[in-house]
């Protein structure tokens, strides 16, 4: 009872609470009432005797909370649950009754009810229906994050899939996102792709450069970002070269591996043609240098023998 009064005068005056009692019984509706304004709510309250009435009050009116009898006449505070979840509405709903025996009082639980009162402790409902609400607050902050990450999560894949890029994103062994650009450098689908990992499609010899790479990431402070190239065998069997960022973050409790890879195939062979280009000149030139210095050295021999037999 103690805790029952602290839990009252705590509460700010004159708290606005909108109820819909599903109650045929006038008495047991005034005696809630009575219980919740000692708890300092302001009511505003509607009552539904009927499952008819029960349907229309949800859907015109805006509720808090939904105090219900367990038994009434043709139907029941179950019944009255379940319309309740075919409107979709996240409403509380506490039955309030008289003692109804453990069996009964878990089906309640099982069916959804979030909390039951017995009418001989009232002094429970104020507690009740304030927990109630609380957890609807909880319920409606997840929702809001929800949605505002199914934004950021709707954003991000476009940004991704915009870019020429690509993407993949990768938990553990599996691939957890990949863009449209990963598709056309790989050639494979996404689903192909999903079920796969980045790493099976590295060429043996290259898997070394990436797995002393990821070492120095497992052991660098995080978060780390790694930068390589590296060969890759493409689902046709072509051979591509990819200049590849790698970065580690949190994703739902664990680590994640943001890859983003770009294909440098076409300037690995502009670079090598390049490269031999340079050696072919570099060759040419030292030929002719040795050659020219033969040819002087051939020709002083001569000069030196003609001098000799004047």
């Amino acid at each position: 009872m103690a805790a029952e009064k602290e839990f009252a005068m705590g509460l700010t005056p004159e708290f606005p609470l909108s109820v819909l009692f599903v109650e045929q019984k006038p008495e047991a509706v005034e005696a809630a009432l009575m219980s919740l304004r000692a708890a300092h709510f302001e009511i505003n309250f509607d009552i539904a005797e009927t499952a008819e009435t029960f349907v229309e009050k949800v859907r015109t009116g805006s509720y808090d909370v939904i105090l219900s009898a367990y038994q009434m006449n043709e139907w029941t505070g179950l019944d009255a649950l379940e319309l309740l979840k075919r409107t979709g509405y996240d409403i509380p709903f506490i039955v309030v009754s008289e003692p109804l025996g453990e069996r009964t009082a878990v089906e309640c639980f099982k069916k959804g009810v979030t909390d039951y009162v017995v009418t001989e402790e009232m002094d429970r409902l104020a507690p009740a229906v304030f927990h109630a609400l609380e957890e609807k607050a909880l319920r409606n902050e997840r929702r809001q994050s929800d949605r505002m990450l199914k934004t950021s999560e709707t954003q991000f894949r476009a940004l991704a899939d915009a870019i020429p890029m690509a993407v993949f994103i990768e938990r553990g062994t599996q691939c957890q996102y990949v863009n449209r650009s990963a598709e056309h450098l790989t050639g494979y689908s996404k689903a192909d792709l999903l079920q796969m990992n980045f790493w099976q499609m590295i060429l043996p010899s290259s898997k070394r450069a990436l797995l002393d790479r990821s070492v120095e990431i497992s052991v660098a402070e995080f978060p780390a970002v790694s930068r390589y190239e590296t060969q890759i065998l493409t689902k046709g069997g072509e051979l591509r070269w990819l200049d590849v960022s790698v970065g580690v973050f949190r994703m739902d409790g664990g680590l994640a591996a943001l890859i983003t890879a770009h294909d440098i195939t076409e300037q690995r062979k502009q670079h090598k043609k390049m490269a031999e280009k340079e050696f072919a000149l570099v060759r040419m030139s030292e030929e002719r240098l040795w050659g020219g210095m033969l040819e002087n050295g051939s020709a002083r021999v001569a000069e030196a023998r003609v001098a000799s037999r004047a």
